[in-house]
């Protein structure tokens, strides 16, 4: 019988959340930084980001992984960035 699950290294599978949160946040601050606040659609786009961003976090913490120094600088980065949004946009 062929499996047909691929199966991943030790440890691998909890790196993913972390991987995808690092991503999206790198994502998340390039567009940040070049933002248009007063373009409401592109003020939305990136706080659906920062709520994608949110739950890789979620996911990762739940996973228990070894790296929740980085997810905790990364909710940080998050709540600054909505912070940010909302004073600059409206």
């Amino acid at each position: 019988m062929i499996e047909d699950r691929v199966s991943a290294p030790a440890g691998a599978a909890s790196l993913l959340p972390v991987l995808t949160a690092l991503e999206t946040a790198r994502s998340v601050r390039l567009e940040v930084d070049a933002l248009e606040f007063s373009d409401a659609d592109e003020v939305s786009r990136v706080r659906h980001q920062v709520a994608m961003l949110r739950h890789w976090l979620q996911l990762g913490h739940a996973e228990g992984v070894e790296y929740s120094a980085l997810l905790d600088g990364l909710d940080e980065f998050a709540e600054r960035t909505d912070a940010r949004l909302a004073g600059r946009s409206g």
